[in-house]
């Protein structure tokens, strides 16, 4: 599995929001319970193949939400229970946003702002890390105030 830095955007939001821990690429719709997000997803399946494809995806995306969760405790973003695997996700409204934390979502939050960090990084074939989002977020708003 790779990193995703949107997953981690949203987590980061939610979390601070005080918002149950989730993600959907819907923008917050419930991914856990809401069976419509997994309908756009396997539309070509039906009866026990498509519930089978649906159970399996729904474990995935949790997985997945369980690892990154776990990464951000370890890189200091989130602080909360140590826990892992699904235990993480038990824990999901005693975690809160680091000063770390809060300092890369005030970069990564804003949808303009997230897209053009994401933009320069790919065309400069940069790696996306907590490092170069704040560094290239610090400087396109330094940019845009016009101040060098």
């Amino acid at each position: 599995m790779k990193r995703d830095w949107n997953l981690i955007r949203e987590l980061l939001i939610n979390i601070r929001d005080g918002d149950e821990v989730q993600f959907n690429p819907d923008r917050r719709q419930d991914a856990f319970t809401d069976w419509s997000y997994f309908d756009t997803r396997i539309p070509t399946l039906h009866g026990h193949d498509w519930l089978e494809a649906t159970v399996r995806a729904r474990t995935e995306h949790q997985s997945e939400v369980e690892t990154h969760l776990e990464l951000m405790l370890e890189a200091g973003l989130i602080s909360g229970p140590a826990a892992d695997g699904p235990e993480i996700l038990a824990h999901r409204d005693r975690y809160r946003l680091t000063l770390h934390g809060y300092d890369l979502l005030d970069v990564m939050e804003q949808e303009d702002l997230w897209r053009d960090i994401k933009t320069e990084l790919k065309d400069k074939s940069l790696p996306l890390s907590d490092l170069t989002i704040t560094e290239l977020g610090k400087r396109i708003v330094l940019k845009r105030l016009a101040l060098k």
